[in-house]
């Protein structure tokens, strides 16, 4: 019995050796090879999932929040995307169990040692693995299925070489990559050859213009096909190393930019784009689905703003527009998918814009819009004077060879009277202006049959509905006049040529108690049909090749719809339509402006503030300012006293306790000491008090007493003491040099200044604020910097000039870097004395770089 046990635990230790055996060759050599993807976004797991399925291989999907979940051990290799990754404790144990188990963990995209410390790979099978994902293509990562059942998981089978593709220059449609612009014309004349060589040019380029995996190619796709059946040749461009070369290469009349942050580190997108002389569009790829985004009022989440819009725009990118989302393909991956409608937007602006590119100045059409509150008021605009500045664009327009139809209003006192009598708004409220005017002014009447095709060709049935609803039947029962029985709408306008200048019509309804300052910054309803009319006829009636709105601001785009990346349900993307949009701006409104360049696609020009100046003082605050500083000076004890009487008695004249917060003195009672340099302290705030000195015209550049008044109040408080105290430690030399400005100086500057009547008149206070030393030899330091008699060579030896220049480049370099680059420890070995003479040194530059804007304002 014994010898029978024996036999049969031999024959079952021999069929467990044979099972184990059998069973190890099988997970060796007939088991599918098992190969987990860890953390791959949906494009780049959509090309690897479609290499499994056409290679004998086993390929799965975890996010990596699953990373320390998964069952990593039960797989053969394990790819892990690790851009970003840091690795927890959990997921590190999860990687070293796999590894345990046999699974050989491939490492990519790493942005730091711990997790490229989890790699099983050696150098050299890095180094293939890497070679396989960068020239990309389905063959190759087929190609890199096979590498790693073979060389990593030990299986007999073939393993394709790496198909090389180059890595910078122009792609097509399909596969077609080539790295000169040769080789990628002769390809387009072979596979397009009705595009004519001198056919208008568009270069498409950024990080997401990517051709080696085609579930990211539908975008880009839809783009050249869409660009080449107009008549266009389109430039895709990939490889960010040398898209300026490329770009520069391709000669295009327009870039579209598929952004992700800056286009090009330190400012050199601006450059380039400045030296193209093109504008620069921008195509983005939501990593949201439509539903989502049609849904979200935002437009784009907060955390994709500022790589997708923000960035860009900082290197004059233009027209924010979403033109695809993320749609589940037929295998239930998201990947980008075209949003047609919105393609078709950007491509019809692109489209715009080439026209306005080539189409003689002569035969531009150009509609300018202004703001105007109803009946007699004068034109608005932040910081600019409207009508001055309006007669100047036309007449520069006039000189470049637009077709203005004949004489211009001799001045811009006639423009303003033109305006008043043919280019008013009115509320149909206002019954007698309102009948005179449709008599006199010559409105544009728009049949109401021509304005309900516009209407619903323009609008999405959903926003016909809403405005039908809120505003009444076509054509709305504002703005409405009879013509031979039928009805129209009434368009303000007034006509020069090619040219027209109209208002904004009220975006509330125009009604008699309509709150304009409020509608003006948006309604939460639909605009009323003459204002949906006035710019459905700039696109349709007029034909404009491009719209203006003069000046900050109007209401377009505060109208309904989204921040950003709107839909065509928004309505500034419904009334701007396709038109190229300039918007002259001022320069300190950035909030709204970002409104403007984001909603309404708007190309924001910024124009110059009005002159800064100080306030100065006027009339019975003048005396008290003049009695302060006797008061302060006053030796002989009767007179101070009787100052003092005199300073308490115009107190109480001016009511300055309330603005002080004191106690007005009773009866013989008198102010203190301390009360009166509280108020000597207040009164010399508000004398210095920085104010704009009149309004801003455009066309009409600032004069230099005005540049240097203005570079003062520019200049912190901190570059002004540094001043102050090199002129009261310097040489007498210097101290001379900053009083030498004579009266005969500023005589002369003023005669050489164009006629004109704000360069005559007297700066507020001007004569008080040479009573004020600390301001008054600021200001005359400011302008001896200006005209070379105070220089940095002058104030540092050579020697010592050369080091504080190579200090301020080191720390520049430093900051630019940022406090993660390592080189930021420099900064920390400046002395005070070093300190000192670097930021008095910066205070001369920027004297200088703020003078400079302001003398190269394109208004000159």
């Amino acid at each position: 019995m014994t010898e029978i046990f024996k036999r049969l635990a031999a024959a079952l230790a021999v069929l467990g050796v044979c099972l184990a055996i059998g069973l190890a060759a099988y997970h060796r050599y007939l088991r599918k090879v098992r190969i987990a993807f860890v953390g791959y976004r949906d494009t780049t797991w959509a090309a690897f999932e479609e290499a499994g399925r056409r290679t004998p291989y086993a390929v799965h999907r975890f996010g990596r929040d699953e990373l320390a979940s998964a069952p990593l051990s039960d797989f053969d290799a394990v790819f892990v995307w690790a851009m970003g990754l840091n690795l927890d404790e959990a997921q590190t144990l999860a990687l070293a169990q796999a590894r345990r188990a046999g699974a050989k963990i491939i490492i990519t995209g790493a942005t730091d040692a711990a997790s490229e410390e989890q790699s099983s790979l050696n150098a050299r099978q890095k180094e293939i693995v890497q070679q396989y994902l960068q020239h990309g293509g389905q063959e190759n990562l087929e190609a890199l299925l096979h590498y790693v059942a073979a060389e990593l998981v030990g299986r007999d089978v073939e393993v394709p070489p790496v198909v090389e593709k180059p890595q910078c220059g122009y792609f097509h449609l399909g596969e077609g990559r080539f790295e000169t612009i040769d080789a990628f014309e002769r390809h387009i004349t072979h596979h397009a050859p009705r595009l004519a060589d001198d056919a208008p040019r568009v270069a498409l380029f950024g990080p997401f213009a990517r051709p080696a995996n085609k579930y990211e190619r539908e975008p880009l796709d839809y783009l050249i096909q869409s660009f080449e059946r107009r008549g266009v040749r389109v430039y895709p461009i990939f490889g960010f190393r040398r898209a300026p070369e490329l770009l520069r290469q391709a000669k295009p009349d327009l870039a579209i930019v598929f952004p992700h942050g800056r286009l090009l580190p330190d400012n050199r997108a601006r450059r380039l784009l400045a030296r193209l002389n093109i504008p620069c569009l921008s195509a983005l790829s939501l990593s949201t689905s439509i539903q989502q985004w049609l849904a979200d009022q935002r437009g784009v989440a907060a955390g994709a703003l500022s790589q997708s819009i923000t960035m860009p725009e900082l290197d004059g990118v233009i027209e924010p527009i979403a033109i695809s989302a993320r749609q589940p393909n037929q295998r239930g991956i998201r990947v980008p998918t075209v949003i047609r409608d919105r393609s078709d937007r950007l491509i019809d602006r692109a489209m715009r814009w080439l026209s306005l590119r080539r189409k003689p100045n002569a035969e531009k059409r150009i509609a300018i819009v202004y703001y105007k509150a109803p009946g007699l008021s004068a034109l608005s605009s932040a910081g600019m004077e409207t009508c001055p500045s309006l007669w100047n664009l036309l007449r520069r327009m006039e000189k470049e060879g637009y077709d203005l139809g004949g004489p211009l209003p001799e001045s811009p006192e006639a423009l303003f009277a033109l305006i008043q009598e043919k280019g008013k708004t009115l509320g149909q409220w206002a019954i007698g202006s309102y009948e005179q005017f449709l008599e006199e002014a010559e409105p544009e009447m728009i049949p109401a049959e021509t304005y309900a095709q516009w209407f619903q060709k323009a609008l999405p049935e959903k926003r016909q509905k809403e405005t039908i609803a809120l505003w009444g039947p076509i054509p709305g029962r504002q703005m409405v006049a009879q013509r031979e029985g039928r009805p129209h709408l009434i368009v303000s306008r007034i006509r020069f040529g090619n040219v027209v200048i109209m208002p904004q019509p009220t975006v509330g309804g125009g009604g008699e108690d309509e709150d304009q300052v409020k509608t003006i910054h948006g309604t939460d309803q639909a605009p009323p049909h003459f204002y949906i009319a006035a710019y459905l006829w700039i696109q349709h009636g007029f034909r404009a090749d491009a719209v203006i709105h003069f000046g900050t601001h109007g209401s377009l785009e505060f109208t309904r719809g989204k921040s950003a990346c709107l839909s065509r349900y928004c309505w500034p993307d419904i009334l701007i339509g396709d038109l190229p949009h300039i918007y002259p701006y001022i320069i300190n409104n950035v909030g709204e402006a970002m409104v403007a360049k984001r909603r309404s696609c708007a190309v924001i020009v910024s124009h110059l503030t009005p002159p800064l100046t100080a306030a100065g003082l006027y009339g019975q605050l003048s005396l008290l300012h003049e009695k302060l500083h006797a008061f302060r000076t006053e030796t002989d004890p009767q007179l101070k006293r009787e100052t003092r009487k005199t300073i308490t008695r115009m107190f109480r004249q001016l009511d300055l306790a309330k603005d002080l917060d004191l106690r007005e003195p009773t009866g013989d009672q008198l102010l203190s000491d301390e009360q009166i340099a509280r108020i000597d302290d207040y009164v010399h705030e508000l004398k210095d008090r920085t104010v704009t000195h009149g309004l801003h015209v455009l066309g009409r550049p600032y004069s230099e007493q005005q540049i240097v008044e203005t570079v003062t109040a520019m200049l912190s408080e901190p570059a002004c003491d540094l001043l102050l105290e090199h002129a009261a430690t310097g040489s007498e030399r210097h101290r001379h040099e900053a009083h030498d400005r004579s009266d005969h100086e500023r005589h002369h500057e003023q005669r050489d200044q164009p006629h004109d009547e704000s360069h005559h008149q007297e700066t507020p206070g001007a004569e008080l604020a040479h009573g004020d030393v600390d301001k008054a030899l600021v200001q005359s330091l400011v302008a001896a910097v200006l005209a070379g008699r105070i220089t940095a060579e002058k104030c540092f030896s050579r020697p010592e000039l050369a080091a504080l220049r190579k200090l301020q480049q080191r720390m520049a370099d430093s900051l630019s870097d940022g406090p993660m680059s390592g080189k930021t420890a420099g900064r920390g070995k400046v002395s005070a004395a070093q300190a000192k003479k670097l930021a008095f040194l910066q205070a001369l530059d920027d004297i200088h770089r703020y003078a400079d804007h302001l003398r190269q304002s394109p208004q000159r």
